[in-house]
């Protein structure tokens, strides 16, 4: 809990509403696949959505820290690191879908897809409740 304790306000409710859009995905998958997607059982819709979720989680974390990190820097040295993090942030989500297709039975690609997307509904959802100050 102490890693998490370094990272700022507008990170950790972030991370709040990652965990919470990943369960409202979770329910909707769920009543998706009872009714009318049967493609994708609910065990590796399940799989792949606590894989993307946690990829979201990271890559919030991660994000967090590549930034505090570059502010500190020199503005030469900042582009080529930023440059660097970035690359390696979607290295990671390239190397989670490669898992997920390489292990195509135990985790499903359509919840992993809506894990990774939760990252950004998350963003969203932080930057619209900041901008009109709802959370301090």
């Amino acid at each position: 809990m102490g890693y998490l304790r370094g990272l700022s306000r507008t990170t950790r409710v972030m991370l709040m509403w990652v965990v919470a859009v990943c369960v409202a995905l979770l329910a909707a998958g769920l009543l998706l696949i009872r009714f009318a997607y049967p493609f994708e059982g609910y065990r590796p819709f399940i799989a792949g959505l606590a894989i993307g979720c946690a990829h979201s989680l990271a890559k919030a974390v991660l994000l967090e820290k590549s930034l505090s990190h570059i502010i500190d820097m020199q503005k030469e040295g900042a582009e080529s690191i930023g440059r660097l993090h970035f690359i390696g942030r979607y290295l990671i989500t390239a190397a989670v879908f490669v898992v997920v297709i390489l292990s195509r039975g135990f985790f499903g690609f359509f919840g992993t897809i809506a894990g990774v997307l939760s990252l950004q509904i998350a963003a969203y959802i932080t930057g619209h409740l900041l901008k009109d100050k709802k959370v301090y």
